[in-house]
């Protein structure tokens, strides 16, 4: 009887998970969309898209893989074996990412409407992330490196997240400076998502309706 219950448990937890990556790529997907600028986890897959032929999903899958890699050299013997699922899951989230930019076809010529779509995406991915933490499974694999590095060096995960952020941005810009020139998809959108969004995967972190 206890093992039909721990099943069922780590059953809800994996689902959890999914659901949290479906809406975390949906939210990815809809700040794109919205013109005013990419959340900053899909920032530097979005240069990469910029400058090759390699879609936004892919670039994901593949640089999110090597984030795994990253934490394994940073951690060491403390790296769990059961961390590795987040490369399996970053194949995932990419083909996710894929399906909705295919899907979704929005295009408003009109600021406000643009804001309000942006304004939706933090909300989708702030409680992507949410979703995805509190099945504790393992990590999306941009947040387990920042994990990774918080856990190295001691330091709070929020502010380590913010730098984390600002770098794959800077990255991104310079990307795209550097072989075409010019600067796409970051703007207001991806500055405010750094700041914002993790405000609000706190407030929802608190929220006993996600339990």
């Amino acid at each position: 009887m206890l093992l039909i219950k721990l099943s069922r448990y780590e059953f809800r937890r994996f689902i959890r998970y999914l659901f949290g990556m479906l809406i975390l790529a949906l939210g990815s997907v809809v700040a794109i969309k919205s013109g005013l600028g990419v959340s900053p986890i899909t920032s530097l897959p979005f240069g990469i898209n910029n400058v090759t032929n390699i879609s936004i999903g892919t670039a994901s899958a593949i640089l999110y893989s090597s984030y795994v890699g990253i934490q394994f050299v940073i951690l060491k013997r403390d790296f769990k074996k059961l961390q590795l699922l987040q490369i399996v899951f970053a194949i995932l989230f990419g083909s996710i990412v894929n399906f909705f930019n295919g899907i979704i076809n929005i295009n408003f010529n009109n600021f406000v409407l643009n804001l309000l779509l942006l304004l939706i995406s933090f909300v989708f991915t702030a409680l992507g992330v949410t979703l995805t933490i509190k099945a504790n499974l393992v990590p999306v694999a941009p947040d387990g490196l920042v994990q990774a590095l918080s856990q190295k060096y001691n330091a709070p995960f929020g502010k380590i997240k913010i730098y984390f952020d600002s770098i794959v941005v800077i990255l991104s810009c310079s990307l795209m400076l550097c072989v075409k020139g010019g600067i796409e998809g970051i703007g207001i959108g991806t500055i405010l998502s750094v700041f914002t969004v993790g405000k609000m995967i706190s407030y929802f972190s608190k929220e006993e309706v996600l339990e």
